[in-house]
């Protein structure tokens, strides 16, 4: 049971994370590029319960994840006006960016994160790497024995 429940907090508290930062990415870029409605609407703020979609953040992840299917959703889109903007052929392309951006930037930053925390806390070290490559050796002459027996 804990287990389980470790898994599943690892799982969705950084796609809680990723949900809220991408979609402030995007109402953050449209308010530097001129357009204040995300932040008129109370849309520019971490606060995740702003960004739910009841079937597409809650629903339907929740059903696929229970028959075990691929997992896929969506948050409420953050308003956007080009009518408000600067240069509305530009500067929504860079509004559109600014989500999938951030969702990069968030796994890099995680990747590396994740590296240092299996460097502390006893991840691959030179003799695991060994035995590893010895393991490997092994399992190829056992492919190439059955192999031969066919």
């Amino acid at each position: 049971m804990n287990q389980t429940l470790f898994q599943a907090a690892a799982l969705i508290v950084p796609l809680i994370l990723a949900i809220v930062f991408h979609e402030v990415a995007h109402g953050r870029v449209a308010r530097h590029f001129g357009d204040p409605t995300a932040l008129e609407r109370g849309r520019l703020t971490l606060n995740p319960l702003k960004h739910v979609d009841p079937v597409g953040t809650v629903i339907l992840p929740g059903m696929l994840a229970l028959a075990h299917l691929p997992v896929f959703g969506w948050a409420k889109p953050v308003p956007v006006d080009p009518r408000r903007m600067d240069n509305p052929r530009r500067d929504m392309m860079l509004v559109a960016v600014a989500g999938p951006a951030t969702n990069l930037v968030l796994a890099a930053v995680g990747a590396v994160l994740l590296g240092l925390l299996a460097r502390s806390f006893g991840g691959a070290g030179e003799a695991d790497i060994r035995r590893t490559d010895a393991d490997e050796r092994a399992l190829e002459r056992t492919v190439q024995l059955r192999s031969w027996s066919w």
